[in-house]
């Protein structure tokens, strides 16, 4: 049988050890985090939603898809398009090319907006027909208002066809570099 001493000595450290963590929960507020001492493995997934973060800190991201082929000739062929809200862009394109000839081929694909082109890709085939060759295209981009990013092809020389074209649009922050 223990003793009254020895019963009072365990009860009070459990019950000074179990507000000791409480008391630490409240105390610590994000002036106390360290940059970059918390990760995403710390987060457990679905407790913080994007409306709880400053905009700043939110991600969106935007795609289109185009799942059916496009023949391309020699004029620009809209592959797929999307359009996005004013901000500042990471923007990947990507498609599968076919040579539907028997002889070399080769297509241009550009992403393109209102203001020109920003930046374009050329993927030549070998001679094999029907050969399918995938093509990505990455770029920036800023806009002050709405604009639509254009995946648009056009081949030189033989058949093509652009297959599965998809952009899609990382809205990025912009350093104030001030």
């Amino acid at each position: 049988m223990r003793t009254p001493v020895a019963v009072t000595a365990i009860t009070l450290t459990a019950l000074f050890a179990s507000t000791a963590t409480v008391g630490a929960e409240r105390l610590i507020t994000g002036a106390d985090i360290k940059d970059g001492s918390i990760t995403h493995r710390d987060i457990k997934a679905g407790s913080l939603k994007a409306d709880r973060l400053e905009p700043a800190a939110r991600h969106r991201a935007f795609v289109s898809t185009q799942r059916r082929s496009r023949q391309v000739d020699l004029t620009d062929t809209a592959v797929t398009t999307l359009k996005v809200p004013a901000g500042s862009y990471a923007v990947q394109a990507s498609l599968s090319v076919s040579n539907g000839a028997s002889t070399n081929s080769n297509m241009v694909c550009e992403l393109q907006d209102s203001a020109g082109v920003l930046t374009s890709q050329q993927q030549w085939m070998a001679t094999a027909k029907g050969q399918v060759i995938p093509m990505t295209i990455v770029g920036v981009a800023t806009y002050a208002a709405p604009a639509t990013i254009t995946l648009q092809c056009f081949t030189m020389v033989g058949s093509t066809s652009g297959n599965n074209g998809v952009i899609l649009a990382e809205q990025v922050t912009v350093a104030d570099k001030s």
